[in-house]
């Protein structure tokens, strides 16, 4: 029994039962605790929850055997797909570096089509460049200089190489620089058919007098000392030649020895070098032509007398013959002018008829100029008569008086009349 153990020992009995009692019958209610110690003995309710126990200690082993074989598959599945993660890690990174070759190359690959397209576009636009400067060389005209040396050289440098590439018309042509001589102009041009001719090439605008003033005085002292046989005046960008002419065409003065010729600012370089090549070509061809003329007047030069004896003679005969016709005809005219007075005095006496007895006629067959003089003599006889309040509107005044006698082809005559046509005593 209880009481054959200590105090102690009982104290811990109590405590025992008091776990058990609380473990087992806590959520019973008292009259449920009171019905189960009544049919069972404290043996039976104890080995009762004993093989309650043992059963629960069973199944949670199982279940806790369950639940650890249910982990480790999650686990093995865990480290599955790490596994498979650490794979396609391993995966992506080879790929990733096959990838950067790739780009690599493909960015090296890149750079080299880019480096060559970079040199097709250097090679293409050199010879746009190229293209480009000999467009200007040949067609472009040159505006802007440094100076006015520069801008002179210019024109003078076309003429030499029209020159220098030759001429159509005359494949033995020379061409000297006078420019830095004294007179002579810049270039003298030598032809094969003798001619010597000496420009003056200006390339500016406008071409000032002083320009001209010295072309004339260089002419002058080179035709005196006979270095040249023509003088062109080249003017290489305006065809206005300062007291001499507008030379869109070569004009030639001083008997046909001094040519001035200009070209517009308009055209290109290249019309401009053909308009000179026609320039030269035409003076070239002049000069032949006239040099011809000269050998004919020297071939005929003997017979010179004849021809004047001709010539004289028939001027002579023609004088004679149109003394003789002057004398008739003025017979003639002395004749006329009398048959005219007639025919104006008897026109003149029909008119008065006419206008007096207002008789209608064909007025195309009236002379206008003959039948207005005989309104202005009876206008001058109505303002012999009239006051001089009429006269300060005499034409108003007369028409009143005179409207209801006079045609209107009269009246219309009247209108047009001034006060001029009437005062006039021609």
């Amino acid at each position: 029994m209880i009481e054959d153990y200590s105090k102690e020992i009982q104290d811990f009995i109590k405590n025992i039962g008091l776990y058990v009692f609380t473990k087992y019958f806590n959520n019973l209610s008292e009259s449920e605790i009171l019905q189960k110690c009544s049919n069972n003995s404290v043996e039976d309710i104890v080995q009762n929850y004993e093989e309650q126990l043992t059963y629960l200690k069973f199944t949670n082993s199982e279940t806790i055997q369950e639940m650890k074989n249910n982990n480790q598959n999650i686990l093995n599945q865990k480290q599955q797909i790490i596994d498979d993660l650490q794979d396609r890690i391993v995966q992506i990174k080879s790929s990733e570096s096959e990838n950067i070759e790739n780009i690599v190359a493909q960015k090296d690959k890149f750079h080299e089509l880019e480096k060559q397209n970079l040199l097709n576009k250097i090679s293409f636009l050199e010879k746009e460049q190229s293209v480009k400067n000999l467009i200007e060389e040949r067609f472009c005209d040159k505006k802007d200089f440094n100076n006015p040396t520069e801008q002179g050289d210019y024109a003078e440098k076309i003429l030499d190489d029209i020159v220098y590439k030759g001429l159509s018309f005359d494949d033995k042509v020379k061409i000297q620089d006078t420019s830095d001589y004294g007179g002579s102009g810049d270039r003298i041009i030598t032809f094969s058919n003798g001619l010597r001719l000496m420009i003056e090439v200006k390339n500016k605008d406008p071409v000032k007098k002083s320009d001209i003033d010295e072309f004339e005085k260089h002419f002058t002292q080179d035709f005196k000392e006979t270095k040249i046989d023509m003088a062109l005046f080249l003017s290489y960008r305006t065809t206005q030649i300062p007291q001499k002419c507008k030379a869109i065409i070569p004009t030639y003065q001083e008997n046909g020895k001094v040519v001035y010729f200009g070209m517009d600012s308009t055209l290109d370089k290249e019309q401009k070098k053909q308009k000179i090549i026609n320039t030269l070509e035409e003076i070239f061809k002049i000069y032949e032509r006239n040099q011809t003329n000269l050998e004919i007047e020297k071939e005929s030069e003997n017979s010179k007398s004849n021809i004047y004896n001709m010539l004289l003679k028939e001027l002579r005969d023609n004088l004679s013959c149109t003394e003789n016709s002057l004398k008739e005809s003025k017979t003639n005219i002395t004749n006329l002018e009398q048959r005219r007075i007639k025919i104006v005095k008897q026109m003149n006496a029909i008119y008065r008829i006419i206008h007096q007895e207002n008789i209608d006629v064909d007025k195309s067959l009236i002379d206008t100029n003959l039948y207005k003089g005989e309104i202005i003599e009876h206008v001058r006889e109505w303002l012999s008569k009239a006051d001089d309040n009429k006269k300060k509107d005499w034409k108003k005044n007369m028409k009143k008086e005179i409207k209801d006698t006079w045609s209107e082809y009269d009246i219309g005559i009247l209108t047009r009349l001034k006060r001029s046509d009437i005062d006039n005593t021609n």
